[in-house]
């Protein structure tokens, strides 16, 4: 990659301007210009280097429910299959352990996790499944830095889970945006039309709200050289919760650190995502993480298949659909 290329993803990931023509800032920043910009994003999405660009909804504050799920799955290809054709489930992949298929599992207002889980366990021929919701979160912010300039920590105070709720005129601009911004020059025009304006309001309301985590590129870490990936979990004392959240997510290369909740024989509390170049520096991350923080070597589940990874589309018919068809 050339200089202008790895500053470009470099950028795109920490943020995106919300204003009529975003690419053209970001082309002032990078001293080149809005064409350059356009083209260079559209080779990475056509490439399938970058996989989103848009406005990235934090999915409790919209009024779904979300979790980690585990499932014992003697024939994965199965299980997977029907994991993954759920429209709220956003990552599915097969990690070594009797637990062998991990999924992030989300459900909109007027259905349950466990009645999803338990539908897709039914189906799928699993042994067991387990739902692991998060705590209290401490970090999550994915940046696969390819320049010097260090991305910041992105580390505040450690945040419990919130349901939040939106109204009718709210979910019209979330299935508006959530696809992502068109590659043009006025994508919001592009859009919303003569209603380019109040677009770019609704969605500056949705920041502030915190309905809107940020808005960002989003990179296929594998395309740009971190192949290996790693799940750390730990068993930590209740009362050093806060202190060892604060100081694994405090690493660059942890990208997503959170307390979940036990399950009967899965006694983990936190857990740490870290992502290297080899799987041995992964290892070698979670060795180190567990000295500063003073804990025990962590259990670390590999990534060995990637079964689904995609955005999640919200406020769709597809999730009822989906539950009404198979719970029959």
């Amino acid at each position: 990659m050339d200089e202008l290329t790895k500053r470009l993803i470099d950028r795109v990931q920490l943020g995106v301007p919300l204003v009529e023509a975003p690419f053209a800032e970001i082309a002032k920043e990078l001293d080149c210009d809005e064409k350059s910009v356009l083209a260079k994003l559209n080779h990475f999405k056509e490439e399938g280097l970058l996989s989103f660009l848009g406005p990235i909804y934090a999915t409790r504050a919209t009024g779904y429910r979300t979790t980690l799920m585990a499932m014992e799955a003697p024939d994965i290809e199965l299980a997977a299959k029907v994991v993954g054709s759920y429209p709220g489930v956003s990552h599915c992949y097969e990690r070594g352990h009797r637990y062998n298929l991990w999924s992030t599992l989300a459900v909109p207002p007027g259905l349950t996790l466990a009645s999803v889980a338990r539908e897709m366990a039914r189906r799928g021929e699993c042994k067991s499944v387990i739902l692991l919701p998060e705590r209290r979160r401490y970090k999550l912010r994915v940046h696969f830095r390819l320049t010097e300039k260090k991305a910041p920590a992105a580390v505040g105070k450690p945040k419990g889970p919130k349901r939040g709720k939106m109204n009718e005129d709210e979910i019209k601009v979330l299935r508006l945006v959530q696809g992502g911004l068109p590659l043009v020059s006025r994508p919001f025009q592009e859009l919303a039309g003569s209603d380019e304006a109040e677009l770019i309001e609704s969605v500056r309301d949705h920041l502030a709200r915190k309905l809107i985590r940020r808005i960002a590129g989003l990179v296929r870490h594998h395309r740009v050289g971190y192949r290996a990936n790693g799940m750390a979990v730990w068993q930590v004392p209740e009362e050093r919760a806060d202190e060892v959240g604060a100081t694994l997510a405090a690493c660059e290369s942890v990208s997503h650190c959170y307390l979940r909740r036990k399950a009967k024989d899965w006694p983990y509390s936190h857990y740490a995502m870290l992502h290297g170049k080899k799987r041995e520096e992964v290892s070698e991350l979670a060795t180190t993480l567990a000295k500063e923080a003073q804990l025990a070597e962590p259990f670390v589940l590999f990534s060995l298949r990637e079964f689904k990874k995609n955005r999640l589309q919200l406020y769709t018919d597809d999730y009822k659909t989906w539950f009404d068809e198979r719970s029959q």
